[in-house]
């Protein structure tokens, strides 16, 4: 969202452990998603996403799990990349 709308809308990103519910809200940069590269917006959305990981064992995942979450958030990109070369890009 523009900048003087940020201060008014932050991440609300949170664990809700008796619905086991993880409520991933980032606040994610909205420059990269009007003016950047197919790649910068898919970089960002992932960077919302890995600040998950930790809450993950509230809601039983064990240590290797997140690990293997955390694993495969980072290649998520590269795989993606590769796997839809016909993806829209700016």
């Amino acid at each position: 969202m523009p900048k003087g709308m940020r201060e008014r809308y932050p991440a609300r990103s949170k664990l809700r452990k008796k619905e086991r519910i993880y409520d991933c809200a980032p606040q994610l940069d909205y420059d990269v998603f009007v003016d950047g590269k197919f790649e910068e917006q898919l970089e960002e959305y992932l960077r919302g996403i890995a600040p998950s990981a930790p809450h993950l064992a509230g809601l039983g995942a064990t240590k290797e799990q997140i690990a293997e979450f955390d694993a495969i958030l980072a290649g998520a990109a590269e795989h993606i990349l590769a796997e839809r070369p016909d993806q829209t890009r700016h």
